[in-house]
This record gives C-alpha cells, sequence and structure tokens, in this order.
C-alpha cells in the first residue's frame, strides 16, 4: 500500500547515505522538517549528522525526506555527460558502437538541452559517491537503452525519456538495506525487490516525464514470461519502456559478472540472452542483436588454464542441473492447487520457462551431450564460452525459483500435507545443487542483479 504524503517514513538506508556524505560536503534540510502532525523536527539549515538522522528515523514526516535535503554540489546535467563520455572511452567496443550508430549528437542533445529535477540530481550525485559500479551501470543502460530505442525507430523524444528511464532505473537502490557480501536470504530477496517501486514513485513525485519513465522504472525486473518480479505482470500489461531497461541491465550485468572471471565482451552476451530468450518482447532482442552484430571487437582465444576452468565448470554443472530438472514437470502442473496465490503462480510459471529453456538447448538429450563432447575436444572457445553461459544462467533461474518456493512455504496460503513435504523437498534439492555449484566459479558471490538487480 502507498503511503500518503503526510505519513512519509525516511528511509534507514537513504539518511545513512546522507550522513556518510555530509562527511565530504554540506547536506543541510533546505526546509523546515517536521512530523506528519506538523511538529517541528529539524529546522532549516540544519546539516544532516548522525544525531539528526538518528532523530528523522523516529517519525514519519510530512514531506518525503529527499524533498527537503540541499547537498551543496550535486551533479549537473554536464557532469553526467562527462561521465557518460569517460564511461565511453573506457572500452573500446562502446566506442565502436557509439559511432557506428552516429549518437554523438543526440546524446549532447538529450543531456545538455534541459536541467534534470534536483532530487533526482541529489539521488545521482550521491549513487556516484556512494556506489560508483551502480552509477556506472546506470550510465550504460541509459545509454544502452536510448541507443536500443534509436535502432527501433523511437522518436527522439521517446529516446530521451529512455535514457532517463536507464539513468534512474536504480536509485531506489539507496533507500534499501543491501547485503554486504551479496548473498541474499529470502526475506532479503524480497526487501530488494522493493528498489523498483520506490525508484519509481520518486521519479514520479518529480513531475517532470512522462508516466512511462515511472511505468519503466517499476517494471524492469518484470518479464514476459511472468518470472520476474515485483507482481509478475502478464505480458500485455508491460510497457516497451521497462522491457528495454530490463534487457540492458541485464546485458551489462552478464557482461560485468563475466569480466571477473575473463574478458567478456558485449557481443558474446547473446549466448546469455538465449536462456532469457522468452522473458523480453521479440523486437527488443531483434534490436539488441542488429546492433551488437555491428560490433567488431573479436574476443580472445581461452588461455590453456582459462579453457580448463571452464571445461570443468560445464562438466560439473551439467549432471546438477539434469537433476534439478527433473521435479520441474510436476512442478508446471499445480497451478490449480496454489489458488492462484502470485509465489504459487510464479512457481509454476519459472518451471515451465526453465523446462523451455532446457529444451531450447537440447539439453534433456542425448544430442547435447555430444554436441557438448566436441565442444570439449575441440579449440572453439566462443562455443564453449556459450555452453558455460547457458549453465550459469539457468542455475540463476533455478535460485529465483527456490526463493519463489520458499516465498509461497511462508505464506498464509502455504500448502499442507504431501505437496508441501514435495516444495520443502525440492527446495533442499535446490539450495543443495547451488551449494555444489557457485564454488565452480572464481567468485562465489550471487550475480549482482541480485544485489541490485540482476535478473
Amino acid at each position: 500500500m502507498t503511503k500518503t504524503p503526510h505519513e512519509t517514513q525516511p528511509s534507514r538506508s537513504y539518511l545513512q547515505h546522507l550522513v556518510a556524505a555530509d562527511q565530504h560536503q554540506d547536506v543541510v534540510a533546505e526546509q523546515d522538517i517536521v512530523n506528519q502532525f506538523g511538529v517541528l523536527l529539524i529546522k532549516k539549515g540544519v546539516r544532516i549528522s548522525a544525531g539528526v538522522s538518528s532523530t528523522l528515523q523516529q517519525h514519519k514526516l510530512r514531506h518525503r525526506l529527499e524533498q527537503s535535503i540541499e547537498l551543496t554540489t550535486t551533479l549537473s546535467n554536464r557532469g553526467i555527460y562527462r561521465h557518460l563520455q569517460a564511461l565511453l572511452e573506457s572500452n573500446s567496443e562502446y566506442r565502436q558502437l557509439h559511432a557506428a550508430f552516429r549518437f554523438q549528437a543526440p546524446l549532447e542533445k538529450l543531456l545538455l538541452a534541459n536541467p534534470l529535477h534536483k532530487v533526482l540530481r541529489q539521488h545521482l550525485t550521491i549513487m556516484q559517491q556512494q556506489a560508483p559500479h551502480d552509477f556506472e551501470h546506470s550510465l550504460f543502460c541509459g545509454w544502452a537503452s536510448a541507443l536500443i530505442g534509436h535502432e527501433m525507430g523511437l522518436s527522439s523524444e521517446r529516446c530521451e525519456n529512455l535514457f532517463y528511464c536507464g539513468l534512474l532505473h536504480d536509485i531506489g537502490l539507496l533507500h534499501i538495506t543491501r547485503a554486504e557480501d551479496g548473498k541474499l536470504a529470502p526475506e532479503q530477496w524480497r526487501s530488494l525487490q522493493s528498489h523498483v517501486l520506490v525508484g519509481s514513485l520518486i521519479v514520479k513525485n518529480c513531475d517532470c516525464f512522462p508516466s512511462e519513465v515511472a511505468e519503466g522504472i517499476a517494471e524492469h525486473h518484470e518479464r514476459l514470461d511472468r518470472t520476474g518480479y515485483p507482481s509478475q505482470k502478464p505480458g500485455e500489461q508491460l510497457g516497451l519502456f521497462g522491457q528495454i531497461v530490463g534487457a540492458t541491465d541485464l546485458l551489462d550485468t552478464l557482461c560485468k559478472r563475466e569480466k571477473e572471471h575473463s574478458t567478456t565482451p558485449l557481443s558474446l552476451s547473446l549466448a546469455y540472452f538465449r536462456v532469457h530468450q522468452g522473458a523480453f518482447k521479440e523486437a527488443i532482442f531483434s534490436a539488441i542483436f542488429r546492433i551488437l552484430s555491428r560490433s567488431r571487437y573479436q574476443p580472445p582465444e581461452l588461455g590453456d588454464d582459462e579453457r580448463g576452468r571452464v571445461q570443468h565448470r560445464v562438466q560439473q554443472l551439467q549432471p546438477i542441473q539434469k537433476k534439478l530438472a527433473r521435479p520441474l514437470e510436476p512442478l508446471s502442473s499445480l497451478g490449480g492447487t496454489f489458488k492462484k496465490q502470485v509465489s504459487g503462480e510464479a512457481i509454476v510459471l519459472m518451471s515451465i520457462a526453465i523446462t523451455e529453456t532446457l529444451n531450447r538447448a537440447g539439453m534433456d538429450n542425448a544430442h547435447y551431450e555430444q554436441w557438448l563432447q566436441g565442444v570439449m575436444d575441440s579449440s572453439d572457445s566462443h562455443a564453449l564460452v556459450e555452453a558455460d553461459a547457458m549453465h550459469y544462467e539457468l542455475l540463476w533461474l533455478f535460485k529465483r525459483l527456490g526463493w519463489s518456493i520458499k516465498q509461497l512455504l511462508d505464506s498464509d496460503s502455504a500448502p499442507s500435507g504431501t505437496l508441501r513435504e514435495r516444495l520443502y523437498d525440492y527446495t533442499r534439492q535446490i539450495q543443495e545443487a547451488l551449494d555444489q555449484s557457485w564454488p565452480l566459479y572464481k567468485e562465489q558471490e550471487l550475480p549482482e542483479e541480485a544485489n541490485k538487480q540482476t535478473a
């Protein structure tokens, strides 16, 4: 339930960010801050120190906190533009695509024409200072979303709005507490899901963009196959902006995650997107494929050590995922049993999506095993990376399935008897398999998508 402006509880996480920012510049109350009854809490001009933060956390405020705060220095549109230019210059593939699409002039026009709302600049400033990886990710998503919109033939105005939708899609992360080690318990996963609604509300309250920008932020983790979050909307109810920003969010996350292990260019991310083929509109996939096909980047061949590690992972993961896949078919037929409970419906949809992915990949028959053995014996690094990508993304889908089952079992609508035991047993199987699988990777943390946004 959305709170009214007279029942605004300040975010503990955002207050902590403001206190940290106050160590480097003045962060002050721009106006008197009062509680929902009009009682003065903080006078105009007072700095947001740890003590002030503690006071504010104990009250509901008449106005949203970010609307009552001022930073002495915030990112300007030109500052955002400079950071984006630095990002594009740092990556040869980004530079090549940017030049190939002659995107420099449109980028300057959309970023330098109209000043961004001060509340939004405040959030981007906090993110740039205290969550630089998230800030860089947001810059990429803004640029790539506008590029996809341009390739799809959208108007210049809609491409501009797409840029800001991508740039601002994760500002809600500043208002939630995140796991320090990247590993999320089910209750932390539920909290993480709220960042899309928080960010959407902030943008909506600024009233400076068309409604599809806020809607796109709210929907950037929704998927056509209804395996996303937070509401698992039917595909026909999803807007274009959320789908485009969600695709760029996934694109950057996949590449950045793999770059912890080896150099993975955007062009090789197509292997990952095949796992998510039913998650996004076909027109978006087509635009991404056309864009990435223009990349002339040639990935280096895997070295002997890296190739050996990838081969070992794929060989180890294949039997684990086959074991996990066996109970999927019964789950997909239990829709009526769950009485349309949201988590229950997500379980059914996810199990169907995973089954279809396994079928598309041919991972349920001997032909796949023969193909995989051929890849193992050949020198085709691209095919080996693709097989590794498929297995990794399937692990992530199984992880999300386990969270959904746990969410159902903890709810008031949880099934009882034999079905309950079957679901508990399956969650144990999933956890056991994941415990065996994640250590096969150099970094044992979960994908960044889950700790933003992932998926």
